[in-house]
C-alpha cells in the first residue's frame, strides 16, 4: 500500500518510452505479444535502453507517448521516476493494473535478443 501511494504522489508523465529486459521462454513471450498486455504487479523499468539489455533474452520498448484519456492535455500515467528511491537513479516504476497493446515485434540476432514494443493504453490514468 505505501509504494502503491508513493507512487501515485510522484506520478511522472514525461518520460516517453520505458525499457524492460526479461528472461523468457518461447511460452511466456506469448503473453507479451497478445492484443492486450496488462502488468499485474509493480515494475521497475529503466528510462535508458543501455539499463536494460545487460540481462535477458528478451527487451520490452514501452511508448508512453500516449494522451490520457481521462486528462486529454497530458500523457498516461502509468508510474513514477523516483530518484533516490531506487538503486538506479534511472529507473522508472509501474503500479499494477497498467495496461498496453502490442505493437510490434523483432529479433535482434547480433544481441540474440527479442523485442517487443508495447504502447500504453489510453485507458491509463
Amino acid at each position: 500500500w505505501l509504494l502503491y501511494r508513493a507512487l501515485r504522489q510522484l506520478k511522472t508523465t514525461n518520460i516517453p518510452t520505458v525499457y524492460k529486459d526479461l528472461e523468457l521462454t518461447d511460452e511466456e513471450r506469448k503473453d507479451y505479444v497478445k492484443e492486450e498486455v496488462k502488468f499485474t504487479a509493480f515494475t521497475e523499468t529503466y528510462k535508458q535502453r543501455r539499463d536494460s539489455e545487460c540481462v535477458g533474452n528478451t527487451l520490452l520498448i514501452i511508448d508512453l507517448n500516449v494522451k490520457s484519456n481521462s486528462f486529454k492535455d497530458q500523457n498516461v500515467c502509468c508510474g513514477a521516476d523516483m530518484p533516490g528511491y531506487s538503486n538506479l537513479s534511472m529507473s522508472f516504476h509501474m503500479w499494477p493494473g497498467v495496461k498496453f497493446h502490442f505493437s510490434k515485434y523483432e529479433y535482434d540476432a547480433d544481441k540474440q535478443k527479442h523485442i517487443i514494443y508495447l504502447k500504453s493504453s489510453a485507458e491509463n490514468y
